[in-house]
């Protein structure tokens, strides 16, 4: 399993001083034109996906679990479901 994160809208410094203060390992994108970010419009969340969105996406590449704020029991069970396919 990898956990990537995708920022849109702040620049290099700004993002590599948030990667320092929360000890990130996992890769950082830059979405620099919103591409991505306007992508997930199409997945009913009404208008453009929020800050943070959190996505699961499986093996397969389907989305098994999306939502609009942290919830992180949530978010652990479809990591470990993810992870156990």
């Amino acid at each position: 399993m990898q956990a990537l994160f995708i920022n849109t809208g702040e620049d290099l410094d700004g993002v590599l001083a948030f990667v320092d203060a929360a000890d990130l390992s996992s890769p950082v994108l830059f979405d620099t034109d919103s591409d991505v970010y306007k992508s997930y419009d199409l997945q009913g969340l009404g208008g453009y996906a929020p800050f943070p969105l959190q996505i699961v996406i499986d093996r397969e590449g389907t989305i098994t679990y999306m939502a609009k704020q942290y919830d992180a029991v949530a978010l652990r069970a479809a990591l470990d479901a993810a992870v156990a396919e």
